[in-house]
């Protein structure tokens, strides 16, 4: 159940000074477990990981939404959080 968050410990850790994290995966309006196999993830939810919160710096945010459109480099402070079955695409890199 926490499995999601130690690999992101671990993705945090492996990087050297000015890496860049690629990391994608399902974003909606709640987190949810699907078939007791896939994590969904508020779109927020990444920036409160400790690693993440303490390491990391957000340099650009896409998505594709419900319908399969791609919303590229956009201003996370703006993003609607009422997102529903889309895909967060997130690049950090590490401080």
């Amino acid at each position: 159940m926490d499995g999601h968050n130690k690999g992101i410990t671990n993705l945090v850790s492996m990087l050297r000074k000015n890496g860049i994290l690629y990391i994608s995966f399902p974003i909606s309006e709640q987190e949810e477990v699907h078939f007791n196999a896939n994590r969904v993830l508020k779109a927020d939810a990444i920036l409160k990981h400790p690693s993440i919160k303490n390491n990391m710096e957000l340099i650009r945010f896409d998505y594709v939404n419900e319908f399969g459109n791609l919303f590229t480099n956009v201003d996370f402070q703006t993003l609607d959080l009422k997102l529903k079955n889309s895909c967060g695409i997130f690049t950090f890199k590490k401080n």
